[in-house]
């Protein structure tokens, strides 16, 4: 019974403590700097967000620019809702987007404009996204050795 009570006070107080940015919200995208990270209008503010679970290829990788437009052609100039999912490497907040019915770090993977960042969340739907685009060779995956960003960013 004391067990449970301090595992019940303990979720209390965790609930307090997160912040209220960690809470939905909806904005404008104003600009898309690259395929997975979105400025988006907050409470009139400019906020700079990264996509959770999807790393799209980096500025002068091979289909950098093909996932930017894509991301550009779904979002830009549009009220999305952000759903936050944590803080990136670079303080960026880390987010799922939705538009329409739609999830774009889902899109981004399923186009093969993305690879699934297993270091930006855990989540068995986003692979079997990545292995269906890969089999279709999809976007980047036309390439023989399509090289991930986090590898990319390792070499410079």
């Amino acid at each position: 019974m004391k067990k449970r009570l301090i595992q019940y006070i303990g979720m209390l107080v965790a609930c307090l403590l997160v912040p209220a940015t960690l809470y939905a919200w909806e904005g404008k995208v104003v600009d898309v700097p690259e395929g997975d990270v979105l400025v988006v209008l907050n409470s009139g503010k400019q906020e700079t967000v990264r996509l959770a679970n999807a790393d799209c290829p980096e500025i002068g990788q091979p289909w950098s620019e093909a996932a930017k437009k894509f991301t550009h052609s779904m979002v830009f100039g549009k009220t999305v809702k952000i759903w936050p999912a944590g803080i990136g490497t670079d303080e960026a907040p880390m987010v799922f987007v939705f538009y329409k019915d739609k999830n774009l770090n889902r899109e981004l993977l399923a186009a093969g404009l993305a690879w699934y960042a297993k270091t930006r969340g855990r989540d068995p739907g986003f692979v079997a996204l990545e292995a269906k685009a890969r089999a279709g060779n999809l976007g980047l995956w036309q390439d023989r050795n399509p090289v991930p960003p986090w590898e990319y960013r390792r070499g410079r």
